[in-house]
């Protein structure tokens, strides 16, 4: 089953327009980043929405040829849709976090090791967007919905690194503040 023309270019557009908003936060300060932040976020998730719907489409298309069992219908989702579920697991705690903490991080009442690994944490979600990317643009991943396992191994990695990065900004924002 391939994807609709105008799907593709849906969330193609969405995350075109995510790495868009990235980069003007990089050179703005205080409530426009924060703006820009939470828009790039928001906007990165509704386009992997878009691409787990397709995926999790081709999951159910495979269960039905091939009848497997609960574990292996799991095993076939982690395969196929593993990287955009911890993908926007980590866009929504990032997004919980700006929001939260939007206050304190407009005010600038953070500590620089914040903006640092804020900074890394984008860095990783760009580099990952640009695999989105050109793999969901590929004829094999159009045509069957699945990507190379080499795609898959290195999507896992950086987003296990991007947790981490996450995580870090957690706890910075909830037990760490500056006077500014």
């Amino acid at each position: 089953m391939s994807i609709p023309n105008w799907y593709t270019i849906i969330y193609s557009s969405l995350l075109l327009v995510s790495v868009i908003l990235y980069i003007v936060s990089f050179f703005t300060n205080g409530t426009s980043k924060l703006a820009c932040l939470i828009t790039a976020y928001s906007t990165i998730a509704v386009g992997i929405l878009m691409i787990l719907g397709f995926t999790l489409n081709n999951v159910s298309k495979i269960s039905e040829l091939i009848h497997p069992s609960k574990w292996e219908y799991f095993k076939i989702i982690l395969t196929n849709s593993g990287p955009f579920i911890i993908s926007l697991g980590i866009i929504f705690y990032t997004l919980y976090l700006l929001i939260v903490y939007q206050n304190r991080i407009s005010d600038n009442h953070v500590t620089t090791e914040y903006s640092t690994i804020s900074a890394i944490s984008i860095i990783l979600t760009l580099i990952k967007l640009y695999l989105f990317y050109k793999e969901i643009n590929s004829k094999i991943f159009l045509s069957t919905g699945k990507m190379s396992t080499i795609t898959y191994g290195v999507m896992y990695l950086i987003g296990m690194l991007n947790l981490i990065c996450v995580l870090i900004m957690g706890t910075i924002l909830k037990y760490f503040t500056t006077d500014g």
